[in-house]
């Protein structure tokens, strides 16, 4: 593993990591072996299809996936390797990687300026606790978190992402454009969101919307017409399909998933490391 550090600002560097190209193939293949006893094909009894077959089947979520685990672990091997110090939660800016080849990760860190303290007289700084076993089940929700996968459902839930194909009229035009929205939560009494009208929605089905032009115009993405923000546009929306995040369940499945016996031991290992990086 290389590390390179390319400084932004005072407060801010990215940090540049490359993988060799055999040590990636080995973990694919293992990413795709562990992939492979949670996913059906057709004509394999769930967990028994060959990995290639797997692969050709689930190729785009399997790689998506890959890339969350391997963002993770090879940056803690490089934050630990190089004792980088970093605050709040990195940010991936490119991940660049083909079969047979090493994988470079670009990765945004924000870090405490240098600066100089003065001692202050009669400073006291409180003490909190935070327990162990509160960490470890913290650590835990974050592993299962980066473990999501995304698959397809037939009826749109609050919190899924809608691909639409919308239609309104704009000066005197009918206009015709595809769109992806993130489906909000119902709101709350007082409050009003039109794109909560998605929810219930399968594949197909159609409804009317009232959006003013800002929204659209976030809808459509690129290639969007020159709307009056504030104006409001009737919109009929038709739902061409519709996926959601799914987060694993913490069981023994889950933990046999990440390589260990059971959630017992894995709760027992994790609960050593961090005692190790406390101490």
């Amino acid at each position: 593993m290389q590390v390179e550090f390319k400084a932004i600002h005072d407060s801010s560097k990215e940090v540049i990591i490359t993988i060799a190209a055999d040590v990636v193939s080995k973990d694919w293949e293992k990413h795709l072996v562990r992939s492979s006893r949670r996913v059906q094909v057709p004509g394999f009894r769930k967990g028994k299809a060959p990995a290639h077959l797997v692969e050709r089947n689930f190729g785009m979520a399997l790689l998506e996936d890959f890339y969350n685990n391997s963002v993770d672990k090879y940056f803690k091997e490089a934050v630990k390797e190089h004792e980088i110090n970093y605050l709040l939660y990195p940010e991936v800016k490119d991940i660049e990687w083909e079969k047979g080849k090493d994988m470079v990760l670009t990765i945004e860190i924000e870090h405490e300026p240098t600066v100089e303290f003065k001692q202050l007289e009669g400073l006291r700084v409180p003490l909190y606790d935070y327990p162990l076993e509160k960490e470890v089940e913290d650590y835990l929700m974050t592993l299962s978190r980066e473990n999501a996968r995304t698959m397809d459902v037939e009826g749109v839930e609050a919190g899924d992402k809608a691909e639409l194909e919308i239609s309104f009229d704009h000066e005197g035009e009918r206009l015709s454009h595809n769109a992806t929205a993130d489906v909000p939560a119902l709101a709350e009494e007082g409050e009003s969101d039109a794109l909560t009208a998605l929810i219930g929605l399968k594949t197909g089905d159609k409804t009317e919307l009232n959006l003013d032009g800002s929204t659209i115009m976030g809808l459509i993405g690129e290639g969007t017409p020159d709307l009056e923000s504030e104006a409001i546009y009737p919109v009929e929306a038709m739902l061409n399909s519709a996926t959601r995040v799914v987060y694993p369940e913490i069981d023994d499945e889950f933990a046999r998933d990440m390589e260990y016996d059971d959630l017992s031991m894995m709760r027992e290992k994790i609960s050593e490391e961090l005692k190790l990086a406390n101490e």
